[in-house]
């Protein structure tokens, strides 16, 4: 899968067993919609943009009131794929949601984040899903272009010998010195997300799904722009590498798992 889906206890599925999930009665001012319904809706909207979706995997709370999903597209550049995380819930808890881009990470804890956020809609006795899922691709296929843009942008773009050094110095216990070259997992946070559980599942589920792989863990200077939402990640400005941390055995070395 080119974006992450970390269930955090909870066994992966696919689409044949969403549509088993009960669905509970809708009332006047909330109409649950079936996980499935969702899912199979929105990969029709795709394909009539001639979008193809080449993998999928979902997640589902264990009363079935929250699915959290992944699905990779076609549509893909020179080392990457575009891909489209998904939640629902069928409890009031989480908004119809859906984020995309090159950079897509879903986890049952709530956090949920993409390049960008085309759909966030609740189930309201109004609610449209053919028209929010039509509204939200449009957004998704118009954002194709610039992100392609951009990454041919950041593999034009040059680092400094120190910034480099400073990356891949062997005094941070790492060294890139093998035959044939060896798979690298980099997760940027900033200072405080690095102390968070959450930078420590994800490090986690990179060494669980690429055991061979070494996996650093990159604390970027800069302001942080986190809010109160429930699920917002913490991101920071990427402008000055501040310290490079070996993450041993999934977790953070010298940085405590918990605030």
């Amino acid at each position: 899968m080119s974006g992450t889906l970390v269930a955090s206890g909870l066994s992966k599925i696919g689409r044949p067993e969403l549509a088993q999930i009960a669905v509970p009665e809708a009332t006047s001012t909330h109409k649950p919609v079936p996980h499935h319904t969702i899912v199979e809706a929105l990969v029709e909207t795709l394909s009539f943009r001639h979008i193809g979706v080449v993998q999928e995997e979902y997640a589902v709370s264990p009363d079935g009131m929250k699915m959290f999903g992944v699905l990779d597209l076609e549509t893909q550049m020179e080392g990457c794929r575009f891909s489209i995380g998904i939640r629902n819930s069928h409890d009031k808890s989480i908004r119809l949601g859906l984020t995309a881009g090159l950079r897509v990470f879903v986890c049952s804890n709530m956090a949920f984040s993409g390049d960008f956020t085309p759909v966030l809609a609740k189930h309201t006795k109004s609610f449209n899903l053919v028209d929010t899922l039509s509204v939200g691709v449009d957004r998704i296929q118009r954002n194709f272009e610039p992100l392609q843009r951009q990454v041919e942008t950041w593999r034009k773009t040059q680092i400094t010998d120190a910034t480099a050094k400073l990356i891949f110095s062997s005094n941070n216990a790492f060294t890139l010195r093998s035959s044939p070259p060896r798979l690298l997992f980099l997760s940027l946070a900033s200072p405080a997300s690095a102390k968070s559980p959450w930078v420590d599942e994800e490090i986690r589920h990179l060494q669980t799904e690429k055991p061979e792989a070494p996996c650093l863990l990159i604390i970027l200077a800069g302001v942080s722009n986190a809010t109160s939402r429930p699920g917002a990640l913490e991101r920071s400005a990427p402008e000055v590498f501040q310290t490079v941390i070996p993450a041993m055995d999934g977790e953070v070395e010298g940085i405590p798992k918990v605030l």
